[in-house]
């Protein structure tokens, strides 16, 4: 077979201007600068890059993406966060079996918050903490026996373990130090990251307080105890608080660096009294990022943090600039009722933060649930990582992104305004002082804001929420845990405890120590001591976190429950009336209206028999008019298209591709109540 000549022949290096001349001919009455992408903040990604563009990166130009290239083995980090220390135990066994290598131990929020049921009398000032009951969102983790359980098949000279325990980190430290110690466990080979944060549960709301008056008083204890165990990591930055409050990923960034700053400042300040230099404390932290699923923005995100981090630590002096950066699953995009796509999620997740080198990555479950079925969904999670690393590969390449125009040059972008924001936070005083005055919470806020339109107004696609949702997917029976019982185990436990230990222990005033652990203090008696008369909270809180549609699945639930439907009528040309019914369906379900089968034309027998809700007319324009006028007197109706003064009287709503289609469609479902008024705001038409 003759072999084409042509396909010999080396192809000519084309010129960034004669690819942006070939892309204007494709648009034609377009330009390439109308394919311009503006991610949050302000940031515009250009959509032709090329060689040209990389030679103006500074982080490329110095050299500096060798700190993206170093050899590093990610690990797949399970999340235990099952309600009972027997069933997170059971699945620690099961995920070490079966291909995880180290944990990621997630304490309810009653323990995360430094209190434990039974131990705080109900008269507490901040007793509304607990809306939450036992077992709520983590493992109910509130003594060493507990601990002990969920920990029963690690060796811990060996798996390394992460934890989120919130305010208790410190008291935890302790249990952990007990433990080891009664196995046998040299601390010098715990390989833990303890997670400490006071600034993350500022953000977070939590009822912080401290017996030393200032919010890194703990941070220096932790360091003071672990200065000396290599493979200890104290402290930790989390991102989840601002993420899920609505930060844009520079402010969630710069928030972070910020946070990082802040610590290692205060390490090395004579106030601490540490004496450790800038190495050590550098490598006392590490960043746990949310990733969520804007794929490539979520990738520029990660790499910048090792850039800018890199930045901060030779500023400190430090000769190591790496630092781990650890990766979770975000909620902000999470389906409540479809809870199958959320598996889609976590992949993109885990592709995001598996490409952008991070160290370990955590996936959450596709649901949130108990007994096997909780167990199944972890198990799914972790084998998406194990797919990732054993079918995909993606773990054979060091900075697989690195070279990407794009990807380059969205890195820098992201790196930039982050900057930006870290340079705003320091001139305020730093991360702690411009959470005190509001301006982290204002740029959160503003971000906040931006997402929830782009959420209500469909321009921001939530698959199974805001559009394309499965009107046979209705919200799944979620099992809850057993409150009850794990209070009930709880009184048990402090039946049994040896009361004069506990006695000895509080006589030498030792209740935050190894021994007051051993003797059976609990996490909220521990922090009882800590969280003293000195209040720390903010007087500016974050908005409420929440998923971005969870206005949208929460409407869903109440239209459906009142059987609503609507009957799409098709008049004009089919090239107008087609699309417009699709736009229709699309529509009405992600509301939880039932979307009857189209009529051709307006059969006035058919409308009083079927007798709908709404009648939605999908036409051209120029045939709204007519159609109405054949529709019978009473019916609501809904027209495909923008809003027209001819028909405000006669029509209930217009809907179209730039509306507010959450306010429209709850302000429909308002219409059909007795009282519209009843639910205050009618929200009113778009």
């Amino acid at each position: 077979m003759a072999v084409d000549e042509t396909a010999k022949r080396a192809f000519e290096s084309a010129s960034q201007a004669q690819w942006r001349e070939q892309v204007n001919k494709t648009l034609r009455d377009k330009t390439d600068k109308d394919l311009a992408w503006t991610i949050r903040d302000g940031v515009r990604i250009e959509p032709l890059h090329g060689p040209g563009n990389l030679g103006q990166l500074p982080h490329i130009t110095s050299g500096a993406t060798a700190l993206l290239r170093h050899s590093r083995s990610r690990a797949i980090r399970q999340q235990i966060d099952l309600a009972t220390p027997a069933a997170a135990g059971r699945l620690v066994r099961q995920c070490l079996e079966r291909g995880a290598d180290d944990l990621l131990i997630r304490l309810d929020h009653l323990a995360r918050v430094g209190i434990d049921p039974l131990t705080f009398a109900e008269d507490w000032e901040r007793f509304d903490i607990f809306e939450h009951d036992a077992g709520a969102d983590g493992c109910a983790i509130y003594h060493v026996e507990a601990l002990e359980t969920v920990l029963e098949a690690v060796d811990m000279a060996v798996t390394p373990i992460a934890f989120d325990a919130g305010a208790s980190s410190l008291a935890l430290l302790y249990m952990l130090f007990a433990i080891a110690d009664r196995r046998g466990v040299a601390f010098e080979d715990l390989h833990i990251e303890l997670g400490l944060d006071p600034i993350h549960e500022l953000v977070r709301g939590a009822p912080l307080g401290s017996a030393h008056g200032d919010l890194l008083g703990e941070v220096s204890l932790a360091v003071e105890h672990t200065a000396e165990l290599p493979w200890f990591v104290p402290l930790a930055v989390h991102s989840a608080g601002i993420h899920e409050a609505g930060a844009s990923p520079a402010v969630e960034l710069g928030y972070s660096i910020a946070s990082g700053i802040e610590y290692v400042r205060h390490l090395l300040s004579d106030g601490s009294g540490l004496g450790i230099d800038a190495d050590r404390a550098c490598s006392s932290l590490c960043f746990r990022f949310h990733v969520d699923t804007e794929l490539y923005v979520e990738i520029a995100k990660l790499r910048a943090a090792r850039l800018l981090w890199a930045k901060v630590a030779r500023s400190f002096g430090a000769s190591d600039l790496q630092t781990k950066i650890h990766a979770e699953s975000s909620t902000r995009s999470r389906a409540r009722d479809d809870v199958h796509t959320n598996l889609l999620r976590t992949g993109i997740h885990g592709i995001a933060a598996t490409l952008a080198d991070c160290d370990s990555v955590a996936l959450a479950p596709f649901e949130q649930t108990c007994g096997k079925d909780a167990e199944s969904a972890h198990s799914l999670a972790r084998n998406q990582q194990i797919l990732l690393r054993e079918e995909s590969h993606l773990h054979r390449v060091q900075d697989p992104c690195g070279g990407s125009y794009s990807v380059e040059t969205l890195t820098d972008a992201i790196a930039r305004e982050a900057w930006n924001f870290v340079r705003e936070i320091e001139t305020a005083g730093g991360i702690t002082q411009a959470l005190r005055d509001g301006t982290v919470q204002a740029r959160a806020r503003e971000c906040a804001e931006q997402r929830r339109d782009e959420v209500n107004h469909r321009q921001r696609t939530l698959v199974g929420i805001n559009r394309f949702v499965d009107p046979g997917i209705s919200r799944q029976q979620v099992s809850e845990p057993d409150s009850d019982q794990i209070k009930a185990d709880l009184d048990e436990y402090l039946s049994k405890r040896d009361a004069k230990a506990l006695e000895s222990v509080l006589a030498k005033e030792t209740i935050i120590s190894i021994e007051a652990a051993k003797a059976g203090s609990t996490l909220g008696e521990m922090m009882s001591i800590l969280r003293s008369e000195f209040d720390l909270s903010l007087e500016t809180p974050f908005l409420q976190s929440g998923p971005d549609g969870a206005p949208f699945e929460q409407l869903r639930e109440l239209v459906g429950a009142s059987g609503l439907r609507v009957l799409p009528i098709l008049t004009g040309p089919a090239k107008a009336s087609r699309p417009r019914l699709e736009f229709a369906r699309d529509y009405f379900t992600a509301g939880g209206f039932e979307v009857l089968p189209h009529h051709d034309g307006v059969d006035v027998d058919a409308l009083r028999e079927l007798d709908p809700d709404f009648a939605v007319l999908c036409s051209d324009d120029a045939s709204h008019q007519d159609a109405v006028k054949k529709l019978p007197p009473g019916l609501r109706i809904v027209v495909v298209g923008q809003a027209r003064d001819s028909l405000s009287t006669t029509v209930t709503a217009f809907i179209h591709a730039d509306d507010n289609s959450y306010l429209t469609l709850r302000s429909l479902f308002l219409a059909t109540c007795e009282d519209p008024e009843a639910d205050g705001e009618s929200g009113g038409t778009a």
